[in-house]
């Protein structure tokens, strides 16, 4: 271990962090070079990513000891629910007591952690020997004792170690050559669509986490053999599209939803050729609007969305849907219509108010539509641009979920 970080993780310097949480770290580095012993650009570091992981990283952040690495390893690292959830997903397809499996991207080690609780033994892969020390101490004071670790590039870590594992895992870096971030598989390293032939003569699974922001097309494309994609939010935020490829399998990939919100986990199951044949009927907006969660926008569920639930859509390229009665378990925003009224109608009831705009395929903007009623974002008031098929609409509405 390098005498640095076993200096982090020294009882004074634990007290310093735990004692000073709220301490801005531009000021200390401006005060001190040097603070018990340590670089305090290394104590600033240790600050600002213990504030990250509160709620990022709970059991980090309440295990005396942990080091946190530069804070573009903490960015990109999962957080500890879409990390557990990964566990769970890949249960039914490596059974039970699994011996391996090899994270091909360690940085941080919050996914290799969450492998080693699944796996009787996980291999950790990363090239840059200071964060896998640092990864290495923390799973040791996490109590992980089943993970070795491999000072390697992915590529040539697959080229030592051909079929062994039960489970090949990745998340490649998103950060480009010029400090952009990337979005499309061969942009990101290592570059997983170079790497496929060697993945699967190591292991009959991969699960591959990707930018939010990729094309689930362009990924299926790109990972034929994919048989499950998972998309995780986390309170409305998509933060995650996972692709599970079992090259042995055949069979339409299945999209899964999920989104982990208020201590609830709602989710939401289908396959494109469903979305594409599901008939859907259109309305005016009724006693009820509808918004799915951002899990099931992202995956693309717009005609599903109404369908399994019994409801209206409010036109093709308007993802509200409406109806008569509420309908309690939809999985996403809930709002009961107060009042309708016309593009351009005075609005005098609500000048000086407190409400949200929301627009959803409307010529107006939000913000422009909040400036000419004088509305401020707060409570659960919320006023509801769209258009539907019978034209466009002014709501008056209050979310109920």
């Amino acid at each position: 271990m390098p005498p640095w970080i076993e200096k982090l993780s020294s009882p004074e310097v634990i007290r310093f962090i735990q004692e000073n949480a709220g301490l801005d770290e531009q000021e200390l580095l401006l005060k001190h070079d040097t603070l018990l012993g340590l670089p305090t650009r290394l104590l600033a570091r240790q600050l600002k990513g213990r504030r990250k992981a509160k709620e990022k990283l709970p059991l980090w952040y309440q295990t005396p000891g942990i080091v946190y690495p530069p804070a573009v390893a903490l960015e990109q690292c999962s957080s500890e629910i879409t990390a557990r959830y990964k566990t769970g997903l890949i249960m039914p397809f490596v059974g039970q007591n699994p011996a391996q499996a090899a994270d091909l991207t360690g940085g941080m080690g919050v996914d290799t952690f969450y492998l080693s609780t699944l796996f009787q033994e996980v291999a950790y892969v990363e090239p840059d020997a200071s964060l896998l020390e640092i990864s290495r101490h923390n799973h040791q004071v996490l109590g992980a004792k089943n993970i070795h670790y491999h000072a390697l590039t992915a590529h040539d870590f697959l080229k030592q170690n051909l079929g062994k594992f039960d489970l090949v895992y990745a998340d490649p870096s998103r950060k480009s050559s010029r400090g952009s971030k990337a979005i499309r598989l061969q942009d990101c390293s290592p570059d997983i669509t170079a790497l496929q032939n060697l993945i699967f003569a190591s292991s009959p699974n991969f699960l591959l986490k990707t930018s939010p922001l990729l094309d689930i097309s362009e990924g299926l494309r790109q990972l034929p053999q994919t048989t499950e994609v998972h998309v995780v939010a986390v309170n409305n935020e998509v933060k995650e599209l996972l692709f599970l490829a079992t090259p042995f399998l055949s069979q339409q990939p299945v999209i899964k939803t999920v989104n982990f919100q208020n201590g609830n986990r709602m989710e939401f199951a289908f396959t494109f050729a469903e979305e594409q044949q599901a008939e859907v009927q259109y309305a005016a907006p009724l006693t009820w609007l509808y918004e799915p969660n951002l899990a099931i926008m992202k995956a693309g569920a717009f005609k599903l969305a109404a369908g399994r639930f019994g409801l209206l859509k409010l036109h093709p390229n308007t993802h509200l849907y409406t109806s008569h009665s509420p309908i309690e378990n939809f999985p996403g925003r809930m709002f009961r219509v107060e009042a309708g009224l016309k593009p351009g109608h005075a609005l005098k009831n609500l000048y000086g108010a407190r409400a949200h705009v929301l627009v959803r395929n409307y010529p107006v903007a939000a913000n422009r539509l909040a400036l000419k009623y004088h509305l401020t974002a707060a409570g659960e008031d919320y006023l509801i641009a769209c258009t539907s098929v019978s034209g466009k609409h002014l709501l008056l509405t209050k979310r109920i979920k």
